[in-house]
């Protein structure tokens, strides 16, 4: 990942809740889901094959959330920025007896642009591109040793959803992101978003 930092560019949007300008066209909501790293045990084991240690379980998935904000400039575009928590993974390792597990809890602020297409009243579909920045939050232990570590960086991410109003101010929406780098993450999440 890319070391240059979107944070500083999700905040202000996510603080713009309390701003007049935006009435009508923001939105903000929460999600709940499902992550998985297809690519985390197979790259992590290699790894440690190459240490000389022996994979144990791995778990390259886990539970998310993600709280976010947006803007629509109008019916078709718009720009979101959200926090989204991407779970835990773990990975267990042993050699001549000692057992050791290492685990990554992994969080992202990200800003994308949106576009979005009009079915009917109620339904929409829409997709997504822009960038995020991850942090992963690493400790490995070995027997009695215990090392920690944070890995920051940037990328690209993507995703498409469909969202369905009850009112002109509450909705939901289910959607697929991607989140990229060395091992992707996919997110499933359904959500309930509100406008202002």
């Amino acid at each position: 990942m890319k070391k240059n930092s979107l944070k500083l560019l999700a905040l202000p949007l996510l603080a713009s809740l309390t701003s007049p300008v935006f009435a009508d066209d923001f939105y903000m909501g929460a999600s709940l889901g499902q992550v998985k790293s297809s690519d985390f045990c197979d790259d992590v084991s290699d790894d440690l094959s190459s240490l000389s240690l022996t994979t144990g379980r791995c778990d390259d998935s886990d539970s998310a959330y993600k709280i976010f904000a947006g803007y629509n400039f109008s019916k078709n575009w718009g720009m979101e920025g959200a926090y989204t928590d991407l779970g835990e993974y773990s990975i267990g390792y042993s050699s001549f007896g000692r057992n050791g597990k290492a685990k990554s809890e992994v969080d992202a602020y990200s800003l994308a642009i949106v576009g979005t297409l009009p079915v009917s009243d109620s339904f929409d579909l829409f997709a997504k591109a822009g960038m995020y920045t991850g942090n992963a939050d690493v400790r490995a232990t070995f027997g009695t040793q215990v090392s920690t570590d944070d890995d920051y960086g940037t990328d690209g991410l993507v995703g498409v959803g469909v969202g369905y109003s009850f009112t002109d101010s509450v909705a939901v929406r289910a959607e697929w992101e991607r989140y990229l780098a060395d091992t992707d993450i996919d997110l499933l999440s359904a959500g309930l978003v509100f406008s202002f």
